[in-house]
């Protein structure tokens, strides 16, 4: 109790606080150039990621691959329920529809999409690059 007292007792120095907010907001934009150096290391691990983690055959990403497998197939196959009940049945097109976004489907199948294959096509900007 005794450090919640101290730091709710002591008075608040106004310039400290000015200098402690300028000198988070300074850190926090950068410079062309370390935006560069940033991205730089960014890229390169990312890629140093995705190549060891393209080639991995455990349980964990064998898991992944079905649970990819399951949300992509599922969210195609509602699509194209969608698509065919349009054409028959059209408040069960909206229904399906609801399914999808109360769900997060789309979500979930664009984010499948990234994990997998964003770093495929990060590697192939890097590789174009050099």
């Amino acid at each position: 109790m005794g450090f919640f007292s101290k730091i709710f007792s002591s008075p608040i120095d106004p310039n400290k606080l000015i200098d402690f907010t300028t000198g988070a907001i300074d850190r926090i934009n950068f410079t062309d150039q370390e935006r560069a150096a940033y991205n730089m290391k960014l890229a390169d691990s990312l890629a140093a990621y995705t190549e060891k983690t393209l080639d991995e055959s455990t349980d964990k990403s064998m898991t992944r691959r079905y649970l990819s497998v399951i949300i992509v197939s599922i969210y195609i196959l509602l699509v194209l329920f969608t698509v065919a009940a349009t054409c028959f049945n059209p408040e069960l097109a909206k229904l399906i529809m609801v399914v999808i976004d109360e769900y997060y489907m789309t979500t979930a199948f664009i984010m499948v999409l990234a994990f997998f294959y964003g770093g495929y096509y990060i590697s192939g900007i890097i590789k174009q690059k050099k």
